[in-house]
């Protein structure tokens, strides 16, 4: 017998079949070496739709799709957790095919060398389709400052074309950091690369790409051992190291070193002293036969 009011009467089937969350909350707690940048960095993506904050009239809280979720920042934490974090409320069924994806900007506040998390720690908290509450924790992306490409790989990568054969090879250069008397030293520096390209100032951020902002600058590091770094594959022209780092115990360079790179690899000292930096002639190693 087949009932003469059928409306719903298979709302339940159908929630179980099309959902996989009711409703939850993701807590994103920032890493300490980031900021978080504004609520106009912010995007919600559901599915195959991206939708972008409405205010609320609190600069500290965006709705996305008519109140459905919810983001709030909290810069100095949240009932009893004092880490700077954000709260997405999700107060609509989340389909299982649709996911969510939240886009948002961090700025770096501690550029010191290391690898460092984004995120002390992500985490949904949900009621499934079942009614049972649940969580899960997401991964925690890291980045990489200093040393190495701004491709997370390392330095002595070749910038690559198609293939090997369409690689740009060019003349190496070596920046060695030395004392007074030439002894290397060992202790940590920090440098970035520019050149003069007519009226602008174009900082080297590797695998030949440039910017004017130096912000965008790769931070080269003076390695433990011998006291070096190597900037591959440059095209013939005149460089400048500036040191942004001296070694402990000594001055900062008040000047960058002026280095002409030719055809052949180059071999440069950058020297340390007590009373700033003493620069010294180019040393070009051996042709490489490039």
């Amino acid at each position: 017998m087949i009932p003469t009011d059928t409306k719903g009467m298979f709302d339940n089937v159908k929630s179980e079949i099309l959902f996989e969350i009711q409703k939850g909350t993701i807590t994103d707690i920032i890493g300490d070496n980031f900021d978080w940048v504004g609520m106009d960095t912010v995007e919600l993506t559901v599915g195959s739709q991206t939708f972008r904050g409405d205010a609320t009239g609190d600069e500290n809280v965006v709705t996305f799709n008519n109140g459905n979720y919810v983001l709030t920042y909290y810069a100095n934490g949240i009932e009893g957790d004092s880490r700077e974090q954000i709260l997405l409320e999700i107060r609509v069924p989340v389909k299982a095919e649709d996911g969510l994806k939240l886009t948002y900007s961090l700025k770096i506040s501690d550029k010191t060398p290391g690898t460092y998390p984004t995120n002390e720690e992500a985490t949904l908290t949900y009621t499934s389709t079942d009614g049972e509450p649940d969580s899960v924790d997401f991964p925690k992306p890291e980045i990489t400052i200093g040393g190495g490409n701004p491709g997370g790989g390392d330095d002595n990568d070749k910038p690559s074309g198609g293939g090997d054969n369409d690689r740009y090879e060019g003349p190496d250069l070596t920046v060695v950091k030395v004392d007074e008397d030439g002894e290397t030293i060992e202790s940590n520096a920090r440098f970035r690369i520019y050149k003069e390209q007519g009226s602008k100032t174009m900082w080297y951020k590797g695998n030949q790409s440039w910017s004017e902002d130096e912000e965008d600058a790769w931070i080269f590091n003076t390695s433990v051992g011998d006291s070096s770094f190597t900037a591959y594959d440059l095209k013939p022209g005149t460089y400048y190291i500036v040191e942004i780092s001296a070694p402990e115990g000594y001055d900062l360079a008040e000047e960058p070193l002026e280095v002409e790179v030719e055809s052949r690899d180059v071999t440069v000292e950058f020297v340390n002293s007590g009373d700033g930096v003493v620069t010294t002639p180019t040393k070009p190693v051996p042709d490489t036969g490039r």
